[in-house]
């Protein structure tokens, strides 16, 4: 066993995943729950807001960051902001970086349910949320 993250005792890590055989995990080491690549500090992400969906972030099943299979490997992520979620997207393919190219996307405008706690990608994909 290999501690990767958590080692104040205090830091709680939740979803992890792997995506082209890199560990990424949700941390509140920044005092945000942010997106964190193993290996890689800061977080990959770096934002005043808490990706992990609805709570609480370690139920079974629930993802609130996924990759995108088709689309070169993109991170998909959500987070809330002004009382609705914000669906962002990103280019995490370099392992020693954090992500370039982020776009964001929320509520009507981009044709996005107001609030949604997972989400989930298929294979041609589609994004379930």
């Amino acid at each position: 066993h290999k501690l990767i993250a958590g080692e104040d005792g205090d830091t709680s890590v939740i979803q992890p995943t792997y995506q082209g055989g890199r560990l990424y995990y949700i941390s509140d080491q920044s005092g945000f729950y942010n997106i964190y690549r193993a290996g890689f500090e800061p977080s990959i992400l770096p934002m005043s807001a808490d990706f992990g969906g609805s709570a609480p972030g370690w139920r079974l099943g629930q993802q609130g960051f996924c990759f995108m299979p088709g689309k070169d490997g993109r991170l998909v992520a959500q987070y809330s902001k002004d009382g609705s979620s914000v669906l962002l997207t990103a280019n995490v393919t370099d392992g020693n970086a954090p992500a370039t190219d982020i776009q964001e996307y929320s509520g009507a405008k981009d044709g996005l349910p107001m609030m949604f706690g997972g989400i989930v990608a298929a294979e041609n994909d589609d994004l379930y949320f």
